[in-house]
């Protein structure tokens, strides 16, 4: 018997961001956290790959998405390529057996239908007008898991490894050498980001690349003194931590960490270089700075 429509709760499907995860950080989220607040819906859905869950903590219930995020929103993964298409199709799915549920569903998805990947990128701009920014806090099972393992002088070294614009990634010699001086300095590098074939980090330093998702990244992030590393999604998911960086990139982006992508004003310093490639002498002096 179908249900009456006055009867329907509200519930809200949040589809999967096919982005890059500074993008999806610092304003798909905190613009679907704007929708949330805006209605008492008793079901909110994501979908995500299971690796992001943590960065929609207000969700009741996830999908699990295979989407990649490498390429940004060009290619196989933007709203006309065909891996987008097939989670459409999946979306579609979940959404009518929801409504055939009895429920009356909100869907809220990264771009409009059938849009040019220009179209959408504007609508990104407009979502960071409507944003309910959050702080991420870690869970107590993520602050057990890492305790024992994350020294009270840790210092995090974001490593940038990515196929897109590879030439923005640090050289393995650059990290080795600024991780040497740290430890030089009396702090204990904590290495995250994507696995680097043939990476072997000095002693004493903590190896966790290609070893954490985003609910691990979340309690290390609370328990280390300081992040350095290129400007990468994972240096956005600590601004929204509040554990203050050292970061560097081209001076185009340069509000992003200090203002626009900012909510929490977590402090941070900006190393503006074009070739996204400073010295190690001015990183250590810029650690220097924040740690002082």
């Amino acid at each position: 018997m179908p249900v009456n429509r006055k009867q329907r709760q509200l519930s809200l499907y949040v589809k999967g961001f096919p982005g890059e995860l500074g993008w999806e950080i610092c304003n798909y989220v905190p613009y679907v956290n704007y929708v949330v607040r805006q209605k008492p819906y008793r079901k909110v859905v994501v979908c995500c790959r299971p690796d992001r869950q943590s960065l929609y903590p207000f969700a009741t219930h996830y999908r699990s998405s295979s989407m990649p995020t490498d390429k940004g929103v060009v290619g196989n993964s933007g709203p006309r390529g065909p891996i987008f298409q097939k989670e459409a199709l999946g979306d579609r799915k979940i959404v009518q057996k929801m409504t055939k549920n009895g429920w009356k569903v909100t869907v809220v998805h990264p771009f409009t239908d059938r849009a040019s990947n220009v179209r959408g990128r504007r609508r990104m701009f407009f979502w960071s007008k409507k944003r309910a920014p959050f702080k991420y806090t870690p869970s107590q099972e993520g602050v057990e898991k890492w305790k024992e393992i994350i020294p009270d002088n840790a210092i995090a070294l974001c490593i940038r490894n990515r196929n897109h614009k590879r030439k923005k990634n640090w050289t393995i010699k650059h990290c080795l050498d600024l991780s040497k001086r740290l430890i030089k300095f009396g702090y204990v590098p904590v290495f995250l980001g994507f696995s680097v074939n043939g990476f072997k980090p000095p002693k004493p330093s903590v190896n966790l690349l290609g070893k954490t998702d985003m609910s691990d990244l979340i309690a290390v992030f609370s328990m280390v003194n300081l992040v350095v590393g290129q400007s990468t999604g994972i240096m956005h998911l600590a601004s929204h931590c509040g554990a203050p960086h050292v970061v560097w990139g081209s001076k185009r982006i340069k509000k992003r960490y200090l203002s626009t992508w900012n909510p929490l004003g977590t402090p941070a310093k900006f190393i503006a270089q074009a070739n996204w490639s400073p010295t190690n002498v001015s990183i250590m002096t810029a650690i220097k700075e924040m740690l002082s």
